[in-house]
């Protein structure tokens, strides 16, 4: 495919230049690009897209490196009644989530990306029976979630704030 050979691709690919006044196009022959047709900046990308190692059309690559996740979550509850007719409860959560991917189709590009995603909470309550048909409850809660990211790419992070700021 990287010399413009899709003739094993089942879909046709079609020439963008023989287009008349109707748009219909003509395809490539044999489902063949010209090699004259792909550009020189097309050709210098292609140097460094490594050729698949795994079979088929899409998804057909996979990284030499491992990707690595460590996963540490923590649940609680706690039930206390306090009298006949007072309860409380409360719980608390915890998950820790790293993980790190790398090397990607792009290797000597894009060097991957790593991310934490965290979270952590809590609850309490307490329950007060006032009558057999009224009852009074108070709770409280508290509920945070994180997913930093950071893009480890030796050209830079392209979505930098610092990318963007304006010049004096």
């Amino acid at each position: 495919m990287k010399r413009g050979d899709f003739s094993a691709y089942p879909t046709v690919i079609f020439d963008p230049l023989t287009a008349d006044l109707t748009g219909l196009r003509q395809p490539f022959a044999g489902n063949i690009i010209p090699t004259a047709r792909i550009s020189s900046v097309a050709k210098a990308i292609q140097s460094y897209v490594p050729d698949p190692n795994v079979a088929g059309f899409a998804s057909n690559w996979l990284g030499e490196s491992p990707t690595t996740e460590n996963t540490k979550t923590f649940q609680t509850r706690i039930d206390h009644q306090i009298s006949d007719n007072n309860k409380i409860s409360g719980s608390i959560r915890y998950k820790s989530n790293p993980r790190s991917f790398s090397n990607g189709p792009l290797p000597r590009l894009l060097d991957g990306y790593t991310d934490s995603s965290d979270s952590r909470g809590g609850n309490l309550s307490d329950d007060y029976i006032i009558r057999p048909n009224v009852v009074n409850r108070v709770q409280f809660g508290y509920s945070r979630f994180a997913d930093p990211t950071r893009i480890n790419n030796v050209l830079g992070n392209p979505w930098s704030p610092s990318r963007y700021r304006a010049r004096s």
